[in-house]
């Protein structure tokens, strides 16, 4: 995956009544969608993670929020929640825990590739969200091989990321309007800016 420049504005995290604020590039996505802008508020809470974020669309095109994810359960896929997140490593102690779409693993082949479903967020509106993540932090990641970093045995920091999409590319003659998702591939992940939260400490 090609690394591009990531622009996350106005991110603030807080942790046992600490704010903190900046900007968290890993990991970035393909595209940049000018104009979008991203907050959100990350707080440890007893066992659970509790994010409350916001995705505000200023472009001039509208863009598709990665919003729910197929659980794994029984032996199989489940249906997609908005409850339901990735969790995964991100590099050394940190986690990443996530609503994006991934690229695919080299020479892999699935009898049902793993798809995720999207909110639109049309030019001038914005989507709020609040999702609340168990803890200690148990790794579902959409692939089992080394294609997407297994979760640190000893989790000492999170961020919470989610993808944006700009379909123009994938759709020339515009999205479908009876689609609500896609699976993962290599075009939905070219097709995506990925935006982060700063790391948030769990010790």
């Amino acid at each position: 995956m090609t690394a591009t420049r990531s622009t996350l504005l106005g991110a603030s995290l807080m942790v046992g009544g600490l704010v903190t604020a900046g900007c968290a590039k890993v990991p970035e996505g393909e595209r940049e969608v000018d104009g979008v802008r991203f907050e959100s508020e990350v707080t440890r809470s007893g066992s659970a993670l509790e994010v409350s974020y916001r995705v505000a669309n200023r472009a001039d095109v509208d863009v598709y929020v990665v919003d729910a994810i197929p659980a794994y359960a029984n032996g199989s896929l489940q249906a997609k929640s908005a409850n339901t997140v990735y969790v995964l490593g991100s590099g050394g102690d940190r986690a990443e825990v996530s609503k994006r779409v991934f690229a695919l693993p080299d020479d892999k082949t699935f009898a049902q590739m793993p798809a995720v479903g999207w909110a639109e967020v049309a030019a001038g509106e914005e989507l709020r969200r609040d999702v609340s993540v168990p803890l200690p932090l148990d790794e579902y990641r959409p692939f089992t091989d080394d294609s997407v970093p297994k979760l640190p045995d000893s989790v000492e920091e999170v961020i919470f990321c989610v993808g944006v999409l700009d379909l123009r590319d994938v759709y020339p003659e515009g999205v479908p309007t009876e689609m609500t998702g896609l699976a993962h591939s290599d075009s939905a992940a070219e097709a995506q800016q990925i935006f982060c939260s700063d790391p948030v400490p769990l010790g």
